[in-house]
């Protein structure tokens, strides 16, 4: 009965660290964007690390968020020019509902930013490392 009661304690602690990782991005209009820095093994190409997102809508009325996301690394931003789309984000959530990122092969780019290789056989000479991260243009809409 012992182990099992200290395993219970070592997973129920272990829960509680990981949920404390989570630094908040903005707190406002009923929406909060929290984000971590997080190692992603990958079973193809290298592994990295990621920032990932996650976004709750504590509002009782369903919300669209649309950004842009300005990615600064090692000091300049990348992508604040950008005319393609590609970093303009859109996503939808209904009241109490969040959407979080994660390591998945195709992953959602709107809730995940790639920040750097973390592979000891990466070796580039030129390794860029995200430094900055900007939901750029946040409007929150509810619909």
């Amino acid at each position: 009965m012992k182990p099992l009661f200290t395993f219970i304690l070592i997973f129920l602690f272990g829960i509680n660290i990981s949920a404390q990782n989570w630094e908040t991005y903005k707190d406002t209009a009923g929406v909060k964007i929290e984000y971590k820095k997080v190692h992603c093994s990958m079973n193809a190409g290298f592994d990295e690390e990621r920032v990932i997102f996650k976004i709750t809508n504590n509002s009782n009325q369903e919300i669209t968020l649309d950004w842009d996301f300005h990615l600064y690394f090692n000091g300049v931003c990348r992508t604040c020019n950008s005319t393609s789309g590609e970093y303009a984000k859109t996503l939808t959530l209904q009241a109490g509902q969040s959407a979080e990122g994660d390591c998945s092969r195709v992953p959602d780019n709107r809730l995940q930013v790639f920040s750097k290789f973390e592979d000891p056989s990466y070796n580039n000479p030129d390794k860029q490392e995200l430094t900055r991260f900007e939901f750029a243009n946040l409007l929150i809409t509810t619909l």
